[in-house]
């Protein structure tokens, strides 16, 4: 895994490489997805939903920018926008787990988190390997009421030697959904606190894990940084997200929800 310390060097980087594609084709799709991505990491969603839609315009079948723009409009509450790019996704491209994962996540975003546990079952059985089908998948079967098999799940990617950061993350959230306090406290290491700083999907489950065992502020403090990256989807998080519940009635939370809810109206597609 890349040390937090090298993520704005790997940035400039990639910042580099679109510069040199775009200088080449201006209208390439692919130097637009890149450049979406890029932006997204920089917390600038909307930018990268520029880009994604710019290069579905050029190729309306490039899977990073169905993909993507797809997620973009699950976690701003537009389901049913996401949902129609991720059927021509899965036309363009059936059997890449990620694609699956992302299927679950938005059905998630909706409420709907029975079709959500089919959609992560069918990631994992076609990619049992990878972390991040096991990792979501375990998530939604602690959703679903399954929690001990949802823990089992990341006990397993835990001890795996994969260098990715879910794999350091599955522990935390094994030791949040036990309500193991101390034990999640000396496993959210301050790198990793950095590292989910950089990543509102690892910012939400490092809110999550805190918020399960009561450690509210600090689950605000990583929610709002999931909102800074277009986290904005209002019905879901202030009716549907289980394991924010502790934080529901707290003041700063409702000051959050707030500022969501005006991100969330005023949001265009």
């Amino acid at each position: 895994m890349v040390p937090v310390s090298q993520y704005d060097e790997c940035l400039e980087r990639a910042e580099a490489c679109a510069a040199k594609v775009f200088a080449l084709n201006p209208e390439s799709s692919k130097g637009h997805s890149l450049r979406g991505a890029i932006r997204h990491t920089r917390a600038d969603p909307d930018g990268a939903a520029r880009d994604y839609k710019r290069a579905l315009l050029l190729d309306p079948n490039d899977p990073e920018a169905l993909l993507w723009l797809a997620y973009s409009y699950g976690v701003s509450g537009r389901p049913a926008l996401a949902r129609a790019l991720l059927d021509r996704l899965q036309q363009v491209d059936p059997l890449t787990s990620v694609n699956l994962i992302m299927s679950g996540m938005v059905a998630m975003f909706d409420g709907n988190y029975a079709e959500a546990l089919t959609w992560t079952q069918r990631a994992v059985d076609i990619d049992p390997a990878n972390t991040t089908p096991r990792m979501m998948h375990a998530m939604m079967l602690a959703a679903n009421g399954h929690r001990d098999e949802g823990i089992a799940m990341l006990d397993g990617v835990g001890r795996d030697t994969s260098p990715m950061a879910w794999a350091r993350l599955a522990p935390a959230m094994a030791c949040a959904l036990r309500g193991e306090h101390d034990e999640l406290l000396g496993i959210v290491t301050p790198e990793l606190r950095a590292a989910a700083k950089w990543d509102e999907i690892f910012s939400w489950w490092l809110a999550d894990c805190f918020a399960l065992v009561n450690e509210r502020d600090a689950a605000i403090d990583f929610f709002e940084r999931a909102v800074e990256f277009g986290f904005i989807n209002l019905p879901w998080l202030s009716e549907y997200e289980p394991f924010l519940a502790n934080l529901r009635g707290e003041p700063r939370f409702v000051r959050l929800m707030e500022r969501v809810r005006s991100a969330w109206e005023a949001f265009e597609p």
